[in-house]
This record gives C-alpha cells, structure tokens and sequence, in this order.
C-alpha cells in the first residue's frame, strides 16, 4: 500500500545559471523497488545530469533519513574535512563532530542537516534552504568529496507518444538516500541551443520520486561591424539589454553587414553578456575568440601589439557615459593559420578580479577594435565573412578556473558563433568619343580621388594608390589612400582590342569619387576641365537580421534599382558588386563631354558669353549715340 512522504529538498551553487524548482513530495515504494528524478528543461539545450549517493538510510517521518550510513560515490571522512577546512563558511556547524568512523561521521552530518532551521539566512545562518549561500557551500564540499571511481545513475531523456525526444531527463534506480544531483552537459554542436553546456545547479535531497524543473542560461556574444554610410540606415539602430542595462548606438553605425573601400580601416565591436548566476562563481573566465579573413589585417599600437579596447557597460546612460574601460584585465594575441586567417583572442583569466567597474550578471561587456581590408578582399558577393565566439567558466560548483570538476565536464564551454559581412566593389569604366560612342579610346588617363571627414570634421581629400592586378588587363585594386596627389597611382584606358578604351578599379566603399583625367588619348581630343563625378550607390541588408546565409537570393547584397531621385552619376552597383559607365571625350572644337553633366556647364558657360557679348554691344551703341 502506498502512503503520502515527503522530501528534503536542497539545492545549490549553478553553472551558468539553473535554478531548480523541487517539489516537496514524493512516495514510498513496495520491497524491492527504487525511486526516481525526474528532471524538465526549462530550455531546448540538450543536458545529461548525474546522481551520486552521499548518505544511505531510511526514510522516516519529518523529512529525514533514519539509520543513516556513508553513501557508495561520497566520503565521509572527506566530506567532514571539507566541511571544517578554515576556508569553509560551515566550519563551526560541523567542528563538534569527532567521530572517526566514516558511517558515524554520515549520521552526524545528517543530523546536522535535520536539525538545521528552515527560516531565511538572514534569521538562521545553517538556513539549508534552496538557493542558500549555506547550501551552495555544502554542495560544493560534496562534490569535492567523491570517491574515486563514483559511479554515477545517469538520466536517459524521456521520449513522447510518438519516440521523439523531449525536455525532461528522468534518473531511475535510486533508493532511499541523500543524493549529489549534477548536470555534466556539453553542448552538441555549434548550432545547438546557446544554453547547451550550462550546468544546472547542485541538488542535495533525500529520494523516492522527486520532479524538479531546471533553469539554465549561458553567456552570449554578438558581433557588429560599423557602417561608415550610417546617414543612410538610420533605421537600423542597435539596442540590446540585460536587466537594468542597456547598450545602444542610435545612429544606425552597428551592423550585421557593411561595405568599405580597401584600405580602409574597419570598425568591429563584440558586445558579450554574462550569465544569469554570474554570483555563484568564485572565478570566471572570459574570452572573446574573434576570427578574421585573409582580407584583414588587425590594427596594432606601435608596441606592435593588438590595438582594442575593452569596456564594462552598466546602467541605461547614453554614448559613453554608461562605460567604464577595464583593457588593463584583459590579455590579447593574434596567429594567422595556413590560410591566412587571423584568430584574435582577447581573454581575462578571472573576471571576479576586476575592482574598477561594477561587474555583475547584468553587465554588457564591448570590445572595440579596428582592422584593414586589405587586397585580398573579394569583390562583391560572397563578401568578407568575421565571426566570434565567447570561451567560459561553465561550472560554478567548481573554481571555474579550469581543472577537470570532479564527474563532470570540462570547466569551459563555447558559444555558438555570431558572423557579420563586409563588401566592397569594382568600378569598370570605359573611354568612348563623345560624338561616337561606338569608337573606344586608349591610352587616356586618370587618378581617382574621394573627399573623407578629417578628425575636426573638415573636408580631406584622399587619392588612391592602386595595384595592377596580375593578369587581368587593365586592371587596378586599391592599395591605399593618400593625402599626396603626386602619389596617386595612374589609371590608363586599355589598348588592347579585347577590352580597347575600358579600365578597372577593385575595391571601392559605396559613396561619391573623383576621375580625373591627366592625358587625353591621341586624335586631337579636350582636356576636360573638371574631374568625373561618380557615385557608387549599393543595396545591402544593413538590418541585425543577418542569417549567415552570403549566397544566391538570400544574400545581404541585391542589385541596386537607381530611384527617380538619382542625379546622372549615380551608377548601380549590382549583385557582383560591380558598377559601370561610359565616359566620352571631345575633340578640339567639340564640345566636351563627361557623362552628359560638362556639356550641360559649357552651354551654360556659353549662354552666359553671348548674353555678356550682347549687353557690351548695346551698351557702346548708346554710349555713341549719347555722343553724338
């Protein structure tokens, strides 16, 4: 017959965060038979959890274990030494126990625990309620205290109607006892649950069939990059927020996808947050793994070490108020690998070290860095692909500073990855007569040029230095910009008749530049007077919705459709990345020609002439007849 019991329920310390609910109720069995945990996720992660016997006994009435006897998988002697060690805050509770045999000890430290009051700590200090600081620490002596070769009852999950997997985890076979319960998940996979390797906390509870419902959370990270055409996509501002703190730019800067000239330097950000029982750590390590392309090459200080900056967020301030610089805790390094991509890790080995800023669950962590496209950059799709990832402390019942826990995994786990894109384009033009655009002109040629904001906002004009692309006629990639005009690297229009009168430029930001011209081809043709205007004008995905899909019609980058409110020099870059024109040249006596816009000056140039012509003539005709 069965009859009503009930559980001593007692949890403590978390991995990342797991909070479980324990019911206080649970059945007696006929002879022979045993009890159960059954244990439900409260998240879609993939958990394994384990239970160790501490204490053998009966269950009697009042919560308690009568005839109480060491457990298989826990010393007793052990548990007793880490319970008074000087360290340990339960040391007075438990320095009257003299007892040297391992079965008396397990009787006595029971009795403690029955005895032990139940109101909140701040009215009983041995308050072995769930989620006490006295619980964690004597969950946290447990787990140190088993024996060698402790074999765990390990859960299988519970499969539905239909033999799918589902949330709950149960652990069968366990009889009447005190009972270590960890989690020992790992995660699956890089595109498993973000929470998969967050271990839910200690259990400590007296068995029959208990139910508990376990929380779990993990750090996460994302990555932006910074978009230099930000007056473009003002409705794409970041915001992101934990608890009381938010981290914001509202000037649509932050991005999943961005477009840059080569040679530029290009703004990323890591923004990472902290797991929900970041307070149950003792040490917690953190590292952001930051993976760049060929295409980049990180910025240094002149030390030659990683230049990047490490921030604590905290609160709801605007700009920087809110920030607090903590670099000084973090260390860098950089490798490149085989194919020329560059790991960057930026780690602090214990961020419960760090005194100058407020440190807590709700802090939003930002690293700030900046690095140069460089010539290997891909033109248009697929783009240029970063990504990161955290590394972290992933057990709190432990020093979380990464030895091996005792039955369980590793004391680091990884994030799933977070990717942003960066683009960058090509500008093919071709060199025509004016008056004949089917006669293509060689041997012109040009310098291109961009007007950047300087560092107090004024107007910096920029000329490019270019690299012939080998093998590949007429043909440049931009190497850098320069401030020295002389510098800037000549553009010749092609003689070749494959490709007569075209050129190439690889590597261009969306945005307006310069083509000047600086010799004419041969035949008698103008100078033009004013350099080319063109504007490349791109359509990319500049929202945070970013899949991580760069190809086919899912791709962040469309062709452009050039609206009604387009001027003549707006070229649509199209889904290759690639924009292009026609630029004619006149000859002497003709009238110039740069896209249809330096005809239109000279007739006005000319209108302006006669109509100054006509009044100088009327006027020295009044003027004599006013003589005579």
């Amino acid at each position: 017959m069965r009859k009503a019991r009930r559980f001593a329920a007692i949890a403590a310390a978390a991995m990342m965060t797991a909070a479980l609910a324990l019911p206080m109720s649970m059945s007696s069995f006929a002879e022979g038979e045993t009890g159960s945990i059954t244990i439900t996720n409260a998240d879609t992660a993939t958990h394994k959890y384990q239970a160790y016997q501490v204490f053998k006994g009966t269950y009697a009435a009042g919560d308690i274990l009568a005839n109480v006897t060491e457990g298989d998988d826990v010393s007793a002697v052990a548990l007793l030494t880490a319970l008074t060690d000087e360290d340990s805050s339960l040391k007075s509770y438990f320095d009257s126990i003299t007892e040297t045999n391992a079965d008396k000890i397990a009787e006595a430290i029971a009795k403690v625990l029955a005895t032990a009051k139940t109101g909140t700590e701040e009215d009983a200090p041995l308050a072995f309620t769930y989620d006490s600081d006295t619980m964690k620490e004597f969950a946290k002596a447990v787990s140190a205290s088993l024996k060698t070769g402790a074999q765990a009852n390990e859960s299988e999950n519970v499969l539905d109607a239909e033999n799918k997997a589902t949330d709950v985890e149960k652990i069968d076979g366990l009889v009447d006892g005190y009972y270590l319960v960890l989690d020992a998940s790992k995660p699956t996979s890089e595109d498993s649950d973000p929470n998969s390797g967050a271990m839910s906390r200690f259990m400590i509870q007296v068995v029959g069939n208990a139910e508990v419902t376990a929380k779990s959370s993990a750090p996460s990270v994302e990555k932006k990059v910074v978009e230099n055409q930000s007056e473009n996509y003002a409705t794409t501002n970041y915001s992101t927020s934990v608890g009381n703190t938010t981290y914001s730019e509202n000037t649509g800067a932050l991005n999943d996808v961005a477009d840059y000239s080569i040679g530029d330097d290009v703004p990323f950000e890591l923004i990472g947050k902290l797991p929900s029982t970041y307070a149950d750590y003792t040490k917690y390590f953190y590292e952001f793994n930051d993976t760049l392309g060929k295409e980049f090459t990180v910025k240094t200080t002149t030390t030659g070490d990683v230049d990047y900056k490490v921030y604590a967020v905290n609160g709801t301030g605007t700009g920087t108020d809110n920030e607090t610089e903590i670099t000084t805790y973090f260390s860098s390094s950089a490798t490149t690998d085989a194919d020329g991509n560059t790991k960057f890790t930026i780690t602090c080995s214990d961020l419960k070290q760090i005194t100058s800023a407020t440190i807590n669950s709700e802090t939003i962590i930002v690293v700030r860095y900046s690095a140069k496209l460089d010539e290997d950059a891909v033109i248009g799709r697929p783009g240029q692909v970063n990504e990161v990832y955290l590394t972290y402390s992933s057990n709190p019942n432990h020093t979380g500073g990464g030895e091996n826990s005792p039955g369980g995994p590793d004391e680091h786990n990884d994030t799933k990855k977070d990717k942003v894109l960066v683009y960058t384009y090509e500008l093919d033009e071709t060199k025509v007569d004016a008056a004949d655009a089917t006669k293509l002109l060689s041997g012109a040629e040009f310098i291109l040029s961009r007007t950047v904001k300087g560092e107090n906002d004024e107007d910096v004009v920029e000329y490019a230095t270019l690299t012939a692309v080998d093998g590949v006629v007429a043909t440049w990639k931009v190497n850098e910009w320069t401030t020295v005009k002389a510098d800037a690297t000549p553009i010749v229009s092609s003689a070749d008749e494959a490709v007569k009168g075209q050129f190439k430029i690889q590597g261009l930001d969306e945005g307006e530049y310069q083509l000047t011209e600086t010799k004419v081809p041969d035949g008698g043709y103008n100078l033009p007077a004013e350099p080319f205007t063109v504007t490349l004008k791109a359509q990319t995905d500049n929202s945070q919705t970013w899949d991580g899909t760069r190809e086919g019609e899912n791709a962040p980058l469309k062709s452009y459709t050039k609206a009604a409110t387009d001027g003549d020099d707006v070229l649509p870059v199209n889904a290759n990345g690639v924009a292009s024109s026609t630029i004619g040249n006149s000859k002497a006596g003709a009238l110039p020609s740069t896209g249809g816009i330096g005809t239109t000056l000279f007739y006005v140039v000319g209108g302006v002439l006669v109509a100054g012509a006509g009044v100088t003539l009327i006027t020295k005709k009044r003027l004599g007849d006013s003589e005579k």
